[in-house]
C-alpha cells in the first residue's frame, strides 16, 4: 500500500486525517461522565478482576456467556485489562471506546483516499465522519462492553485499507505514474465544465 500512496498523497491527506480523528472523538468525549449500561453491569461490573496470566487465559478457554455460545476472547482480554487499570470508574473505559471509534472512521478514510478507490479528500472525510457518528457506530461506542464491535470494524478496516490492490497505471508523467481513478476523476471534472461553459454559450446566444 506503501508503494501505492505516495508521501506526498500522505501529506495532502494528513490535516484532513486529524480533523476527522479529533471530530469524532471529540463527538463521543462526552460520553466520559456516562456510567455503565446494559451488559457493562454482567460483563465487568459484577466479574472479579482478574490477577495472574491464568486467569487471562482461561479468558480463551471459554464463552463470554455462560448460557450462550459467544466467544469473544480478544474484547474480553481487553475490558479485564481496562478494569484492571481503571478500576470500577466508567469514564476511561468511555474514553477507549471513543479513541477506537475514531480510529475507525480514520482507517476507513484511508482506505476510500487510497489511490486504487480514488475518492477525493473532501468526500472521504464527510463520508468517513457521518460513518464515525453514524446511530450505528454511537449504539457500539457508548456501553463499554460493546467495544468488540469497535475492535472487529477498525481491524477489518485497516486491514483492507492495508491490502487495497495497487491502482492500475494508465499513463506516467515525470517518471511519476497516473492511476486510473484519477484520470477518471480529471475527465468527470473536464466534462462538467464543458456541460456549465456550453450552458452559458447557450445563454449568451439567447
Amino acid at each position: 500500500m506503501d508503494q501505492d500512496f505516495p508521501k506526498a498523497g500522505r501529506a495532502r491527506t494528513l490535516p484532513w486525517a486529524l480533523l476527522l480523528f479529533v471530530f469524532v472523538a471529540g463527538v463521543y468525549a462526552p460520553g466520559w461522565r456516562n456510567g455503565f449500561v446494559y451488559d457493562d453491569i454482567t460483563l465487568i461490573v459484577d466479574r472479579p478482576a482478574l490477577g495472574s496470566a491464568s486467569d487471562y487465559a482461561r479468558l480463551w478457554t471459554r464463552p463470554l456467556w455462560r448460557q450462550l455460545p459467544y466467544y469473544r476472547p480478544v474484547s474480553e482480554s481487553v475490558m479485564a485489562a481496562e478494569k484492571l487499570a481503571f478500576g470500577l470508574e466508567p469514564g476511561p473505559f468511555h474514553l477507549v471506546n471513543a479513541l477506537l471509534c475514531a480510529g475507525a472512521a480514520l482507517a476507513f478514510f484511508r482506505l476510500l483516499v487510497l489511490p486504487a478507490v480514488g475518492v477525493p479528500a473532501v468526500a472521504a472525510v464527510a463520508a468517513a465522519a457521518l460513518f464515525g457518528v453514524h446511530p450505528v457506530a454511537s449504539d457500539a461506542t457508548y456501553p463499554a462492553t460493546v467495544l468488540e464491535t469497535l475492535l472487529a470494524t477498525l481491524f477489518a478496516l485497516a486491514t483492507a485499507a492495508h491490502a487495497a490492490p495497487p491502482a492500475k497505471s494508465v499513463a506516467t508523467v515525470n517518471g511519476k505514474p497516473i492511476p486510473q481513478s484519477r484520470v477518471d476523476n480529471l475527465t468527470a471534472a473536464q466534462v462538467a465544465q464543458g456541460q456549465v461553459n456550453g450552458a452559458k454559450d447557450r445563454r449568451a446566444r439567447q
